[in-house]
């Protein structure tokens, strides 16, 4: 089947042949039995979940109230597509993304997390976001054609409240200047990103409002990245995983985070017992050192 919609199509067909389909669906799912609505249930044949998620939502708009009802009640993936409330999503190629873009804005649906996966992505794709959408989370995972110059368009998403980064190799300090803008962020995932440094923390430091901070394998981090990271006074977790350069002297800066909860060591080999002992005041602090702890 074409992922495209042809625009020779009447609302009037897709309001009375799918209404109809769904009919046929439900009574033949006898969606009355509460069994069939468990996991473990029969998987019931429907043809619309193999669509593309852009002309699902499409199709929405020429639906009335009681046939997205009735599609909720089919499957869990309709469901979501059906209900009325922010939707995640989850695109891999170029191809997909503006008509995607085009579709949610035309079904006034809003995201609840966009995922851009993978190196098929590049910095003027990240500018449409920032030109058509309100988004809270958004998920770079292994772009690694983004850089520095995409952040710059990120840095336009004002409402954002999550930002994972991981694996965008090009990402450099300059970029984590633009991610300072973002003063509503709340979770920011820094995984495997080996071109920051201390200053780029410095940056980072100004968000006012962060409380997850992920820090995986990023080696050239020093202590003073967690003295710039001793700012962020409502940071509730922190991730050092495999970050080496990190000694006992970090872990004083640490110590002045006084509403951390969650603290992960795992792999920093340059901690010793007179570090941690530096945490000791800290008495919500559960930290993991690594797999003795499991």
């Amino acid at each position: 089947m074409s992922n495209s919609i042809n625009s020779s199509i009447s609302p009037l067909f897709f309001q009375t042949q799918n209404a109809s389909r769904i009919d046929q669906l439900s009574e033949s799912a006898e969606l009355h039995e509460p069994s069939l609505l468990t996991n473990s249930a029969p998987k019931v044949p429907f043809i619309l979940e193999a669509l593309p998620t852009e002309l699902l939502l499409m199709m929405m708009r020429y639906l009335d109230r009681p046939t997205l009802n009735t599609m909720r009640l089919v499957s869990s993936t309709l469901n979501q597509i059906a209900t009325p409330i922010p939707v995640p999503i989850k695109i891999t190629k170029r191809s997909e993304l503006q008509k995607t873009l085009i579709a949610l804005n035309d079904s006034k649906r809003k995201i609840s997390t966009l995922t851009l996966y993978g190196a098929d992505f590049r910095n003027e794709d990240l500018q449409k976001l920032s030109a058509s959408l309100s988004i809270h989370n958004l998920v770079l995972q292994e772009c690694a054609n983004i850089d520095d110059e995409g952040l710059e368009h990120v840095s336009r998403l004002t409402q954002l409240q999550r930002l994972n980064l991981e694996s965008c190799d090009y990402i450099t300090d300059a970029g984590l200047e633009h991610v300072s803008r973002l003063t509503q962020l709340q979770q920011l995932e820094l995984s495997l990103l080996s071109n920051i440094t201390d200053a780029g923390l410095e940056h980072i430091s100004r968000l006012p409002r962060l409380q997850h901070l992920t820090l995986e394998f990023c080696c050239n981090l020093t202590d003073l990245s967690l003295e710039h990271v001793s700012r962020l006074t409502q940071l509730l977790q922190l991730c050092l995983w495999d970050c080496i350069n990190i000694t006992d002297v970090g872990l004083n800066y640490v110590s002045r985070l006084k509403q951390l909860q969650q603290l992960d060591l795992s792999g920093c080999i340059n901690i010793t017992d007179a570090g941690r002992a530096q945490l000791s005041e800290l008495t919500s602090l559960h930290v993991i050192y690594g797999a003795e702890d499991n």
